[in-house]
């Protein structure tokens, strides 16, 4: 993958006041002290107000929050959507970090579904961006959520390899 030039003025990150109020929600969640319903409606109004802004990154971060709710609750195809969304508007802003932190969830919902050969691709592609990025958080846990993967189709040999790959980039 070649990194190209983030376009002027575009900001890749979400801003920290409007990625503070979306946490608050979820972390509310978390807590219990807010329905589900009421913080996936609070995240969407926060998507729209990103959405009416054309802050693309604020925009992206919802997403990936309303994915992570929704994985959290057990709506793995709901979750991989609201990701693949988040991925394709940090792609936009050019943040590349995010863009692989994006593949590894949706291999975790594909993990977590069954489909762990589609799970395999995508912790194989999330290390590679990783790894062009020199970052070795990343690649760990791609690699070892690789090895899970592995593990669970039965292929033993190729998940202690994954896993010993892992405990070297640690």
């Amino acid at each position: 993958m070649v990194m190209s030039a983030q376009p002027s003025g575009v900001d890749s990150d979400p801003t920290p006041e409007f990625n503070e109020q979306c946490t608050a929600v979820v972390d509310s969640w978390q807590r219990g002290d807010l329905p589900f319903q009421e913080a996936i409606a609070r995240l969407n109004t926060f998507r729209e107000k990103a959405a009416a802004s054309g802050h693309v990154a604020n925009q992206a971060r919802t997403e990936q929050l309303l994915g992570n709710i929704q994985h959290f609750h057990g709506n793995l195809t709901t979750s991989v959507q609201h990701w693949e969304r988040a991925r394709t508007l940090f792609a936009q802003v050019n943040n590349q970090i995010s863009v692989a932190g994006m593949d590894l969830n949706i291999g975790e919902s594909f993990r977590f579904k069954g489909d762990f050969a589609r799970a395999v691709r995508m912790f194989r592609t999330t290390y590679n961006i990783a790894s062009e990025l020199g970052d070795l958080r990343i690649q760990t846990i791609a690699t070892t959520n690789e090895g899970l993967a592995l593990v669970a189709m039965g292929q033993h040999s190729a998940a202690r390899n994954a896993f010993e790959k892992a405990l070297q980039l640690l």
